[in-house]
């Protein structure tokens, strides 16, 4: 039978089901039936009845749309872009896990069909086979995706094209992301002295002893630095992202905006690289551009942000280090403050981040750190 209407107000159409159920009208001041259909199954419709009867009780009235997700999630970005909401890296991000993931599967159903089995359903296959060729996605990539869907929902939520987050409700799926593991100073030491004959050697020098961002350092100006007083200002970031370079006038936050202390060898290494960089102006003559960067191409324009980076690979497996991200050079900084004893305050103070973040994130811990404690709390007793 196509078309049979239930006792309850639940029909079936097809292979789908709808329901009706009362919400007040704003604007005509009544109350008025309003249809919701397309349910697979009737226990689907009966979850969603629920919800959207609390949402009319507690005053929520969302009047019928035929937008889609990608209509609504086309004007989320358009208004970021608008406004400057985010950073370009962030926003960027998002619209990689719109056009890579979400709007492929999402993007054409009704912004206001959306439940959270639907999701729930997305996020499993997303990272069952969700990846190139079909392949397992990572968590992290998950989380990011996650990330940006919700946040977009939310959009949905203050325009009330939607009455609630339907995500809000799904239990994250879990699972690991990589995580980063220090190298310790021995190894540190190492990878600068394979480093020494590269023109932007000072480049890693400052990552491996300031405990700074790859965006911060290349965002450095001479004008930052402070040679007599021995001080740094670190205030802007540079990055790259859809393969065209940014440059931004704050940190990742608003604690990254700091002035710090350099050593004495952290001065000598910079005075030689400036010394390298006016030879380097001196043979390219009227093309050099003054920029004003302290680390440039050989032009005088600023550096590509990734060429550290290629750099980095290069190195650490020619000498057989542990394959790690770049930032592990802010890993291990801050990991080596902490086991000698500097307070976490100081720490984050200088690498300009929360304590928390510090303690949570990029604290590495060993086993040999925790011989230690034993040993340590063996002599507190024995001498007590």
């Amino acid at each position: 039978m196509l078309n049979s209407e239930t006792k309850d107000g639940f029909q079936k159409r097809g292979n789908k089901w709808s329901y009706r159920y009362s919400v007040f009208d704003p604007i005509t001041k009544r109350s008025k039936q309003v249809r919701i259909s397309g349910f697979r199954t009737k226990a689907e419709a009966i979850a969603d009845k629920k919800v959207k009867e609390y949402a009319a009780q507690k005053g929520f009235y969302v009047p019928k749309s035929k937008e889609t997700v990608s209509d609504l999630f086309s004007k989320w970005i358009q208004f970021r872009e608008d406004t400057r909401e985010k950073k370009i890296s962030t926003l960027n991000r998002d619209k990689q896990m719109l056009s890579w993931y979400i709007l492929p599967k999402l993007g054409h159903l009704s912004i206001q069909d959306l439940t959270g089995e639907q999701l729930g359903e997305f996020f499993r296959e997303f990272l069952k086979s969700g990846g190139k060729n079909n392949r397992p996605l990572s968590h992290g990539t998950y989380k990011a995706c996650r990330t940006t869907l919700n946040q977009g929902l939310e959009y949905a939520v203050k325009l009330k094209r939607i009455p609630f987050n339907p995500l809000s409700n799904m239990v994250s799926i879990t699972g690991k992301t990589k995580t980063v593991s220090a190298y310790t100073p021995k190894e540190i030491k190492t990878l600068l002295e394979a480093l020494i004959g590269y023109r932007l050697y000072a480049f890693f020098f400052l990552l491996c002893h300031l405990g700074a961002r790859k965006g911060e350092i290349c965002a450095l100006r001479w004008s930052d630095l402070d040679f007599e007083n021995r001080t740094l200002s670190i205030k802007k970031t540079r990055g790259k992202s859809n393969g065209k370079e940014y440059e931004v006038n704050s940190t990742k936050n608003k604690r990254g905006m700091r002035d710090i202390h350099i050593s004495i060898e952290t001065v000598k290494v910079l005075k030689a690289h400036q010394e390298r960089q006016q030879l380097e102006k001196m043979m390219c003559g009227s093309a050099w551009q003054d920029s004003g960067y302290i680390f440039t191409k050989e032009d005088g324009s600023p550096v590509d942000s990734m060429r550290a980076y290629f750099i980095f690979k290069k190195i650490i497996k020619k000498l057989g280090l542990r394959d790690e991200p770049l930032h592990v050079l802010r890993h291990s900084h801050i990991t080596a403050l902490l086991r000698q004893g500097v307070s976490p305050e100081i720490v984050a103070s200088r690498v300009g981040d929360t304590v928390k973040t510090i303690l949570t994130t990029y604290a590495s811990v060993k086993p040999e750190d925790d011989r230690l404690s034993a040993e340590i709390f063996s002599e507190l007793v024995a001498s007590a």
